[in-house]
């Protein structure tokens, strides 16, 4: 049984959900061995995400707390020394990190930090194109097994999420997701165009869902009065983690409109299409071309870094062509 030691800077919610694929493909290729994720600091796969983990991780070691100093331990809580790996993935890059992990003993060290310099397996071709991040971390495993990964991962929700929010979402309803937030308001469009297109779409005959963020609670009182009998998922499920819940909503939800947010990355599981709004970020960069049913429309688009160039008409045509399309 090989020792394999995967090292991660930080963890939040949105790379962590992202790099769920990576992780299902390591274990695949890694059935029988022994996998250990190592994270400089926190990690939401040992809180938030960890239902969705487990199965792939064997051990999970936390704020771990390098130290750069040749002359002090490698971590101050953890006993790395006296370890000793068959193999060490590097996912960071940051010399300073990757010297660090060179003083733990191993057998192979794959890290593409300054163009694969302390790598024990280095690619014959080195690529000049930046890629999609997934990607560059399926292929740090390619380098290893000598295989080639398809990425076709779908996240699946767990049975016992499903069936509870099923008393939520009924059979033969249609859906439509709104995540009117972001964590800085140069990402945020417009809410009366969020409102707008809720009214639309509720004239459509479709059941009005929104998920909002401790930031965006103070917008209930306005969505409430402009449009009827919207679903706040969160608030009927309040024993399940907002994650949870989210992520599990869109196996109901026929689509989703949402800023560039932590709440996108959640609603990205490609059990419902979701259409990304980007204002200055480049909206192809951000998203993954493996899921086909994650969407953008970016302001760049309209000559605009402005988000609220992107008009409330843009994304309603977006929006019925995927419903037509699905129906």
């Amino acid at each position: 049984m090989k020792k394999i030691l995967i090292y991660s800077g930080a963890d939040q919610i949105g790379d962590g959900i992202i790099k769920i694929s990576f992780l299902y493909y390591l274990r695949k290729e890694f059935p029988n061995d022994k996998i250990i994720w190592m994270s400089n600091l926190g990690t939401v796969y040992k809180k938030e995400l960890n239902f969705y983990i487990k199965n792939y991780i064997d051990e999970i070691w936390d704020n771990v707390e390098l130290n750069f100093f040749p002359w002090q331990k490698i971590s101050n809580n953890y006993p790395l020394e006296e370890e000793n790996f068959d193999l060490i993935i590097d996912t960071r890059r940051l010399i300073k990190e990757t010297l660090i992990l060179k003083r733990i003993k191993t057998k192979h060290f794959i890290s593409s930090c300054s163009n694969w310099f302390f790598s024990t397996i280095r690619p014959k071709e080195k690529k000049r194109i930046k890629q999609y991040y997934l990607n560059e971390l399926l292929e740090l495993i390619s380098l290893y097994t000598g295989n080639k990964i398809v990425n076709n991962f779908v996240i699946e929700i767990p049975e016992f999420l499903e069936k509870k929010l099923s008393t939520c979402f009924l059979n033969d309803t249609k859906y439509i997701g709104f995540a009117p937030g972001a964590g800085l308001e140069k990402k945020i469009w417009n809410i009366e165009n969020y409102i707008n297109l809720a009214k639309y779409f509720q004239k459509k005959n479709h059941k009005i869902v929104f998920f909002l963020g401790p930031l965006e609670q103070k917008l209930k009182q306005k969505l409430n009065k402009s449009i009827k009998e919207i679903i706040y998922p969160e608030d009927i499920f309040n024993e399940l983690s907002g994650i949870q819940v989210v992520m599990g909503s869109t196996k109901f939800l026929d689509c989703v409109i949402t800023n560039d947010s932590g709440t996108s990355h959640m609603l990205s599981t490609n059990l419902c299409h979701v259409i990304k709004l980007f204002g200055k970020s480049n909206g192809k960069k951000f998203t993954p071309k493996h899921l086909d049913k994650i969407h953008s429309i970016s302001a760049n688009s309209s000559a605009s870094e402005d988000i609220n160039s992107i008009s409330l008409e843009q994304v309603i045509k977006k929006v019925e062509s995927i419903i037509l399309t699905k129906a």
